[in-house]
């Protein structure tokens, strides 16, 4: 009888200390988890058409401010800036296609490198993507951001970041 009693004090406490680690887990990790925040800066990439015919690839890059404070967001490495680096991995039929347009080495960002946004305002940056990768070919096309796009509430240094997957993934095809 005390065997039993002991066996079964000893595997309370053990079910307890498992389950303490197991919630301590899923503490450590809830930063990627459903109670995370949503940021109160969002994008979308957009094309006007999925089929181009002759015509411009033009890549339309939006951000809104859906919080309640202003918001600041670095140029560097968006469309907002225009293409200055790869900023955007393009596909064509599954592979990467090499960037060959301009690269430009930035200094640290001063205050005219970030872009306001006020609560509830949008912005939006259009980019023809021709001169930068080859996209003349007839065929399927995919284009996604390559880089986060970092932001801080206004008077706050601290960064904060937007996951480039975030904006989408956009897919067009060129026809002839």
């Amino acid at each position: 009888m005390i065997d039993r009693l002991k066996y079964c004090c000893l595997l309370a406490v053990s079910l307890t200390i498992i389950a303490g680690v197991t919630q301590g887990r899923a503490e450590t990790h809830s930063d990627s988890g459903p109670s995370m925040k949503p940021s109160p800066l969002t994008c979308h990439l957009k094309i006007d058409s999925s089929e181009i015919t002759d015509e411009p690839v033009i890549v339309l890059f939006e951000l809104h401010n859906q919080g309640g404070k202003e918001l600041e967001i670095l140029r560097y490495f968006t469309p907002i800036e225009g293409i200055l680096g790869a900023i955007f991995q393009v596909d064509f039929r599954g592979q990467a296609l090499e960037y060959r347009g301009p690269m430009v080495k930035r200094r640290a960002p001063g205050e005219h490198d970030w872009l306001t946004l006020a609560p509830g305002v949008s912005h939006a940056a259009s980019n023809e993507i021709g001169a930068a990768w080859d996209v003349g070919k007839p065929g399927k096309y995919s284009l996604q951001l390559v880089h986060d796009i970092q932001y801080r509430s206004a008077g706050n240094n601290e960064p904060l970041y937007v996951p480039a997957k975030d904006c989408g993934t956009i897919n067009f095809s060129v026809t002839n």
